[in-house]
């Protein structure tokens, strides 16, 4: 019985269009960017004098610094036309699966859903497609 290396899985996963993923991830990354200046907009701007106790301050702040964080991690996920298909969707999947989401934030969480939907979509055509090549 021939040898079924993962080079065609791997081929087929390449070949996909991915471009419901790259336009999802897109979408998560322009929010989260947006979100952060309008938070760095609202600290700014925040009234004086500001009590060490100002609750809504707190929150700001520590929204602030998650927004720094997630957009940290998504700046080191490069590019798909740079890496190979496979390499950057484990990273974004990685990305995902360690994710620090605004429960308060349904847009977010919204795009968050549809990046996992669409990675979903795409794993299953690679499926579909693989599994003949795997029974040749």
């Amino acid at each position: 019985m021939p040898h079924v290396s993962a080079a065609p899985v791997r081929s087929a996963f390449e070949e996909m269009d991915a471009s419901a993923v790259r336009q999802a991830w897109e979408a998560l990354r322009c929010h989260l960017v947006t979100k952060n200046r309008a938070i760095n907009e609202e600290v700014a701007h925040y009234p004086t004098p500001i009590a060490r106790c100002d609750v809504q301050l707190s929150k700001l702040l520590e929204q602030r610094a998650r927004m720094y964080r997630e957009l940290e991690r998504i700046d080191e996920i490069v590019d798909p036309v740079s890496r190979s298909g496979v390499e950057w969707m484990r990273n974004v999947e990685s990305f995902l699966s360690a994710a620090d989401p605004d429960c308060d934030d349904d847009g977010e969480i919204a795009l968050r859903c549809k990046l996992k939907r669409a990675i979903a979509d795409l794993r299953s055509r690679v499926d579909a497609e693989t599994v003949p090549l795997a029974r040749r």
